[in-house]
């Protein structure tokens, strides 16, 4: 035994075989330093996130500060006064013709109406039709799957079978 102990061979495997010893425990010591990166690599993350939000909460309020602002200045130099001529002219006449003219207002009005609600149920029909073609699809893709998966059982079966007859 103690000339094995001085054979450089010998010692050289003793070795190798307290290296694969020591292997759990130096996996274990490489997944806590990992872990521990990994959360210091997310705190920093998180706070640069919560710094860049901060600033930009700043930027918000110092722009909304800046635009009340301008917008006193633009009312004290009557700059926003409202301009009379971009509005819809007041009518003017008898009241027969301003009658006439709310009907035909509620006419348009409920036409626009009668479109909005066109419009939202063929939207919510669409709707409908893309979840219903995502159900087919996705029944297709797990019948693709299963098919795949029983093909591949049938296939090892077979190479198992040839394997042993063999």
């Amino acid at each position: 035994m103690s000339a094995r102990s001085s054979d450089p061979l010998w010692d050289e495997y003793v070795d190798a075989v307290r290296g694969l010893g020591r292997l759990p425990e130096l996996r274990d010591e490489r997944r806590r330093t990992a872990s521990a990166v990994e959360q210091q690599s997310v705190q920093r993350a998180r706070s640069a996130q919560d710094a860049e939000l901060r600033r930009c909460e700043e930027w918000a309020l110092i722009a909304g500060r800046a635009m009340s602002t301008a917008e006193a200045r633009l009312v004290a130099a009557q700059v926003l006064v409202p301009d009379v001529t971009a509005a819809p002219p007041m009518p003017v006449g008898p009241p027969e013709e301003l009658v006439a003219l709310v009907q035909q207002s509620e006419r348009e009005l409920a036409g626009d109406l009668g479109s909005l609600d066109t419009a939202r149920r063929r939207a919510r029909q669409r709707a409908i039709e893309q979840a219903q073609r995502a159900k087919e699809l996705a029944a297709r893709r797990r019948a693709v799957i299963k098919f795949a998966a029983v093909g591949g059982v049938v296939v090892v079966a077979l190479l198992v079978l040839a394997l042993l007859v063999t």
